[in-house]
């Protein structure tokens, strides 16, 4: 995997994190819940 790459895969993970934080914070989804079409969309 190059430089490009791992970044790319780190980026992933902070955006699904991100989105998990917001969701669980606003509505009250747990990971898998309603925001799984925002991560989806979002990646």
């Amino acid at each position: 995997m190059n430089k490009t790459e791992k970044k790319r895969a780190r980026e992933k993970q902070t955006v699904s994190e991100m989105i998990t934080l917001y969701c669980g914070k606003n509505h009250g989804t747990k990971q898998g819940g309603l925001c799984t079409e925002s991560t989806s969309y979002s990646l």
